[in-house]
């Protein structure tokens, strides 16, 4: 497995500024040291009012579906935000790995100094082709599939299956 993202010192200190800065206080939206996803949606709607609409959550006990939670919220949510979470953290969140949250807050607040562009995927190549890319394909004539144990009279000039 990959090493976990954590922040370094200036950057744990620059969060728990911004977090100042936003009144919010993780302690009181982590409760009892747990991952509340419905809590991170409350912080993120905080920092950002215009935050596409999510949620709420159901709280899972499963690890599987806290995960799914998490990837969904991703996809809808912080992607749309310009924070990118990898699968690797995503299931640290799901298993409620605290500097896991810190890192991916920590994006989130780079994100918004960056104005949250929206993440938006790239793609190869172009949709249009160009001349060289055009092809040309031979179309024969449809095929005759003769049931098994059918008689070849009663199924001339039709497709079968």
């Amino acid at each position: 497995t990959p090493p976990k993202k954590r922040l370094n010192g200036k950057q744990f200190d620059d969060l728990t500024k911004w977090l100042e800065t936003k009144n919010i206080d993780l302690i009181n939206y982590l409760g009892h040291g747990s991952i509340d996803l419905n809590s991170v949606v409350t912080i993120v709607k905080t920092i950002n009012k215009k935050m596409p609409a999510v949620g709420p959550y159901t709280v899972q006990n499963n690890h599987a579906l806290k995960l799914k939670n998490w990837e969904n919220f991703n996809l809808l949510a912080l992607r749309k935000l310009g924070v990118i979470v990898t699968r690797p953290a995503l299931e640290d969140l799901a298993s409620g790995d605290l500097s896991a949250l810190q890192y991916m807050l920590h994006q989130l607040m780079l994100a918004e100094r960056k104005g949250f562009q929206v993440y938006v995927p790239r793609r190869s190549g172009t949709l249009i082709p160009s001349d060289n890319q055009m092809r040309t394909f031979r179309v024969s004539k449809p095929m005759t599939i003769k049931q098994p144990g059918s008689n070849s009279n009663t199924n001339q000039g039709r497709p079968g299956f």
